[in-house]
This record gives C-alpha cells, structure tokens and sequence, in this order.
C-alpha cells in the first residue's frame, strides 16, 4: 500500500475472518474494497458488513465502493477496473496524487537505502558489528545506541 496509487482489498465470503480483517487496521487502507467469490453463501453479507463499517467510519473525500466479483467467470472484473480508474481521476482532480506520488518516492528511497545501510554493514571491514549485536542480544546496548553506533561507521567520510 506504500508504493501504490489505489490500494485494492479483497475479501471472500464464509472465511470468517471478516470482522479479524476489519480490526487488523486493513480496512482503512482499502481505496477500493472487492467481494471475490460473489456467487457463494454469504457474500450479501460479507458486502454489507463491509458497507456498514464504511458508514461508521469517517467519510473522507472518497467513499470507498464495495464490488462484488467473481474472478474465475471475469464477473465484475471490469467494474473493479473502472473504479481503479475512477479512482485516479479523483486523486488528479483533488490533488491528491502529487502526495502520494510524494509518498511512493519517500517509500521507495527509505527502502532503497535500508537495502543500502545493511549491505555495507555486511561489508568486511565492518564485521564488528556482530559484537555490538550480541551487546545488545545480552542487553547490555540498547538497539538505539546499536544502530546509531552502526550508522556512524558507513556514513561517507566517517
């Protein structure tokens, strides 16, 4: 969900993980909520428990839709495709897509230079951070301290 304009969630009915979902903080994310396997027992239900949460929740600029699919038939596929793109509409014309965008690049660069920071510490040269781990595997470091200790050593020019 970092790195993407529309965030998708699909649900299936009768998994009886609906309400888990909804409380796992997942909910929140979805610009657009999927009912797969709409033909099964129990998807009216699973779409309208859905919509009720959504009635609960604060109503921001967008109000997600719940669609109901059924992928192996292609049932609803292109209605999910065309709230995707109804979607980015509505983020060019509210502006909200330049902070996303925003939020995608920040996303990736935090990743990227993650990546970065634990392949030099793997570099030889810097083995010694093994013996500030085990400090702090025996708490005698805090994992701060580590880190800020670490971070020092492969900075440029350090």
């Amino acid at each position: 969900m970092r790195v993407a304009h529309t965030t998708v969630l699909v649900s299936v009915p009768g998994m009886g993980d609906d309400v888990q979902t909804m409380k796992a903080g997942l909910f929140e994310i979805a610009d657009i909520h999927v009912v797969n396997k709409a033909d099964r027992e129990g998807a009216g239900e699973t779409v309208m428990q859905i919509e009720a949460m959504l009635h609960l929740g604060t109503q921001g600029f967008w109000p997600p839709p719940v669609l109901r699919t059924v992928a192996v038939t292609g049932e609803g596929i292109a209605a999910t495709v065309d709230a995707i793109g109804t979607h980015l509409a509505h983020l060019r014309d509210s502006g909200e897509l330049a902070a996303r965008e925003r939020k995608i690049a920040e996303a990736r660069v935090v990743k990227l230079a993650q990546a970065m920071v634990a392949d030099s510490l793997r570099r030889p040269g810097v083995s010694s951070a093994s013996l500030e781990l085990d400090r702090v595997a025996r708490r005698e470091l805090s994992p701060y301290s580590c880190a800020k200790t670490l971070l020092e050593r492969v900075r440029p020019g350090n």
